[in-house]
């Protein structure tokens, strides 16, 4: 749409002008805007219209890869905390469980060593 406007404002405006291979918008004649002893017949300004046309799309172009480049970084940052958070809370889950499993081993070999010292003692009073 932006296009389109600039194409057909700058038609109205007599801009459109012969360059040496292609018609653009340029001054007629051809640098007449820069010598004050030439007077320009067509395309006063033209260079604030190609500036336009051209600067206007780039930065809405840059802008937006910025935009999306910061979110993109936003994203996977959230992703990597929240995978931290669930690694850390699983480890913790894990290392919790370790512990009493060491614990409950701990105590199981104790029993273990109690059980066989009755055993022990038994069959000695039987013999």
């Amino acid at each position: 749409m932006i296009p389109l406007v600039l194409a057909i404002v700058c038609l109205v405006q007599d801009m459109y002008n012969p360059t040496a291979f292609f018609c653009c918008v340029v001054t007629h004649p051809i640098g007449c805007d820069h010598y004050e002893d030439v007077e320009c017949i067509r395309g006063n300004h033209s260079w604030l219209w190609r500036s336009t046309a051209q600067i206007i799309p780039f930065g809405v172009c840059f802008l937006t890869i910025i935009y999306c480049m910061v979110n993109i970084y936003l994203k996977v940052k959230q992703q990597e905390d929240a995978v931290a958070q669930h690694q850390s809370t699983w480890m913790n889950v894990r290392d919790l469980s370790l512990e009493g499993g060491v614990a409950n081993n701990n105590n199981s070999q104790q029993q273990d060593q109690q059980d066989h010292k009755a055993i022990a003692h038994k069959s000695r009073l039987v013999h």
